[in-house]
């Protein structure tokens, strides 16, 4: 699956959403953070994520493995909020996955003497 937009219908657990896109249902892993599936910090992020539902957002596929068969990805939304960092008041960052796209290369132009 490639980079897609779509709206937030809610969490699955503390660190995947369900989005909608094109009418369908897609599980997403949020990338970068890890939050305990059950629990107090599970129960606190999922209630984070609400906040999030119905909201337009852009997901950046993450990369390529899918952990229980959610696409994993980096979600944003339209303002430029990310919902991985978000989540991370509740659990750990992983390191060895992306929670941010990296800002595009500043292409100077040539100087010609």
């Amino acid at each position: 699956m490639q980079n897609f937009s779509g709206s937030v219908l809610g969490p699955i657990d503390g660190d995947s959403v369900y989005i909608l896109r094109h009418g369908k249902r897609v599980a997403v892993r949020v990338g970068g953070v890890d939050v305990q599936s059950y629990g107090p910090r599970a129960d606190a992020a999922k209630k984070h994520i609400q906040k999030w539902v119905g909201r337009q957002v852009f997901v950046k596929e993450g990369c390529c493995n899918r952990p229980h068969g959610e696409v994993p990805g980096i979600v944003t939304d339209h303002n430029g909020n990310n919902l991985g960092k978000e989540l991370l008041e509740f659990g750990v960052r992983l390191k060895r996955f992306p929670i941010e796209a990296p800002a595009a290369p500043i292409v100077l132009p040539r100087l010609f003497l």
